[in-house]
């Protein structure tokens, strides 16, 4: 099968853009439990261009219960080469292998084996075992997603440096239509309708937009301002007589089509031209500075040096390159045709003129980069350098004008996330998660204290039950054991005290994440009035008993859920499209609740 025909409907969602950047993707995944072959299962059917499964473990009588994607007659053997058989017979396409040692291996050699993947996955791994993987990932630039199953709880955790965003596909984003401030050739053409010499047939097939430009101008006049723009919902509504003024009577009475939605449309049609917060985050970020003191922070990323000719372009227009858009109007095909040609030419030429701009910026940073190299490779050690600098050979540019223009039309939508190592919340980053749990408490309405959460409650906040990995983490890392799991040698200890241990383990986290304020900066939490009591007083009992129940298992239905969460995040990571989890999120599949965390 042709791989548009493959690939259609998903193209439908992220475009051919998006499809060729998910085919050059290749992913490691550690761990071919349940989980991980959920993973690899949406992401196989997505069409990356190849995949690794780093696991050592051999297939056993639970994983036949919970992994479809392996058999009876698997038992015993390599349980990743078993999952890697049936994986690439979902797509054949993609490219499969498998590394038959442990997932958890730090050696050097093991790490560096991740190194070439565009995107690690870390399966069902305590935080202890995986914050070397994240340290050595995080350093490097190359993006973890570490998720886990721990009976009715589900977690993913997005652990990368910087991570560019080029089109957020925000829910029905305004039009772009600059009626505020028309450019020279939109303000040409509206100056060039002349309705009083129109017939009424010609009226009711001119688009809505020249309507609001002709009848602005006769609103300005009236209100004895040239840049008045009814902004508010009071100047809007005091603006569309203007606009229905225009209208020609009808015989058979009633309204134009056209006039119709210039009604309806006025409030996302007649919009200031603005540059959203985020993206002007993005343009302000040391990465699009100039100047040789910002040398360092620049990026060679293709995508910021088009966002440092997208600021030089606002620093001299005031405005972001047109997205060159228009919206379905009540029109002839010629009116509608020639005002579309207006908006698409604008559109070219402000992203021909980014395109230059970007070229010269690349040319001069790649220049400074290649001197930088030559220099440390020709330093003999006093200071200066041994050789004569050689200028580099011109290389083509990485930034084609499908690129640019991409950037360009979607410039409003552009944003930036920055995370953290998986270990940072063994620092600060951990009492918000504490505050938020704090925060459940709910008021007794007669003497106005604070209640505590019923010891037996059934059901926790997101927040408690990422509190109780934790301490469950903290449990294996003393024992060897997840709390109800049980092995030779545990002596038939029963769960109830199992999470007597766990609950202690959950009040010494609350303590040490209460403590631990090094280095966190913020006034706010030293103002608080956090305590160990105030957060365990909404820990219910019963969550103790609750993770000693799930016993570290792995139910096939929230692996399920799980892994096409996680395969869709892998998936916007490589596109660089839609908005992935910031930091964490946690699913408890017992109420259907789930929350998202910045740790």
């Amino acid at each position: 099968m042709k791989k548009d025909l493959r690939y259609d409907r998903q193209v439908r969602l992220w475009g051919d853009d998006g499809q060729s950047a998910i085919g050059s993707t290749t992913v490691a995944v550690l761990g071919a439990s349940a989980l991980g072959t959920e993973i690899l299962k949406s992401l196989v059917l997505a069409g990356i261009d190849s995949f690794c499964i780093i696991d050592d473990a051999l297939v056993t009588e639970p994983d036949l219960g919970t992994n479809f994607f392996l058999e009876a007659a698997d038992l015993g053997k390599s349980r990743a080469q078993a999952a890697l058989r049936l994986l690439k017979e979902l797509n054949p396409a993609v490219h499969g292998t498998c590394s038959l040692r442990s997932p958890t291996s730090t050696t050097d050699a093991h790490l560096d084996e991740l190194r070439p993947f565009s995107v690690v996955v870390a399966t069902n791994m305590s935080e202890s075992r995986v914050s070397s993987i994240s340290a050595y990932l995080y350093e490097r630039g190359i993006p973890l997603i570490y998720s886990r199953v721990f009976g009715f709880l589900g977690t993913i955790r997005i652990a990368v440096a910087e991570h560019p965003i080029v089109n957020t596909h925000r829910e029905n984003p305004p039009p772009d239509l600059r009626l505020d401030a028309p450019f020279p050739e939109l303000q040409a053409l509206i100056d060039s309708v002349d309705l009083e010499k129109m017939t009424d047939e010609q009226v009711r097939h001119t688009p809505y937009l020249i309507m609001y430009a002709v009848a602005l101008r006769e609103y300005r006049k009236s209100m004895g301002d040239p840049a008045a723009f009814p902004t508010t919902f009071a100047q809007r509504k005091a603006f569309l007589p203007y606009v229905m003024a225009l209208a020609r009577e009808r015989e058979s009475g009633g309204t134009d089509e056209n006039f119709d939605q210039a009604k309806t449309s006025l409030t996302r049609g007649m919009l200031k031209t603005t540059i959203p917060a985020g993206v002007r985050a993005v343009l302000d970020d040391a990465k699009c500075a100039e100047g040789e003191a910002a040398t360092a922070a620049r990026g060679t990323d293709p995508f910021w040096i088009v966002a440092t000719a997208i600021r030089r372009f606002v620093d001299r227009h005031g405005v972001l390159p047109l997205a060159g858009q228009l919206p379905d109007m009540a029109s002839d095909s010629a009116s509608y045709a020639r005002l579309a040609t207006v908006y698409h030419d604008r559109a070219i030429a402000d992203a021909d003129e980014v395109l230059a701009e970007a070229r010269a910026i690349e040319e001069k940073r790649t220049t400074a980069t290649d001197a930088d190299a030559e220099r440390d490779e020709n330093d003999d050690g006093s200071g200066e350098s041994s050789k004569r600098l050689k200028p580099s050979p011109p290389s083509p540019s990485s930034i084609s004008h499908e690129t640019c223009m991409r950037l360009c039309k979607n410039a409003a939508a552009v944003a930036l996330q920055r995370g953290t190592p998986v270990d940072s919340w063994r620092g600060p980053g951990f009492r918000p998660v504490l505050a938020t749990i704090a925060a459940t408490a709910q008021t007794d309405e007669e003497t106005g204290e604070v209640k505590s959460v019923d010891p037996k409650a059934g059901s926790a906040h997101p927040a408690v039950w990422l509190l109780m990995q934790r301490a469950a983490d903290r449990f294996d890392e003393e024992k060897s054991r997840f709390p109800g799991v049980r092995f030779p040698g545990t002596n038939g200890i029963p769960p109830e005290m199992d999470a007597k241990d766990l609950w202690e383990r959950v009040k010494r986290i609350i303590d040490e994440g209460l403590k631990n304020e090094e280095g966190s900066g913020e006034e706010s939490m030293e103002q608080d009035d956090l305590t160990v009591d105030s957060v365990l007083a909404q820990v219910p009992y019963s969550v103790c008993s609750e993770m000693c129940r799930y016993a570290a298992a792995e139910p096939h239905a929230v692996a399920a859920l799980l892994g096409g969460m996680a395969a869709q995040e892998v998936i916007k990571l490589a596109t660089r499209q839609y908005i992935p989890v910031e930091n964490t999120l946690v699913y408890d599949a017992h109420s259907g609740l789930s929350d998202t965390f910045k740790l």
